[in-house]
């Protein structure tokens, strides 16, 4: 009984847990966006308030029908920051 007790109380306070927002971009430093995809691998980050897309580190992070494609956003010190990566699908042959 107080093991279920037990359970109940950590999954009510594992869900009530506010998700992780993403990084806005502009908000950082070229160099911070930089180091979070170096560190990360593969990050979700805001551009602008309603903009976004997933930033990887290299192919590895998307999947094989997938292509890079370098991925400039706007940083607090920069217009133009190179962040790393996103995963676009790639041309598929037509036999």
């Amino acid at each position: 009984m107080i093991r279920t007790l037990l359970c109940a109380a950590l999954l009510i306070g594992a869900a009530s847990l506010p998700a992780d927002a993403r990084p806005m971009s502009s908000a950082m430093s070229c160099s911070a966006v930089q180091g979070l995809v170096a560190r990360s691998g593969s990050v979700v980050m805001n551009f602008t308030p309603t903009t976004y897309d997933r930033v990887v580190v290299d192919q590895r992070f998307c999947l094989p029908s997938e292509v890079t494609e370098p991925l400039w956003v706007p940083t607090r010190d920069a217009r133009q920051c190179f962040a790393g990566y996103t995963c676009k699908e790639g041309e598929t042959r037509r036999w």
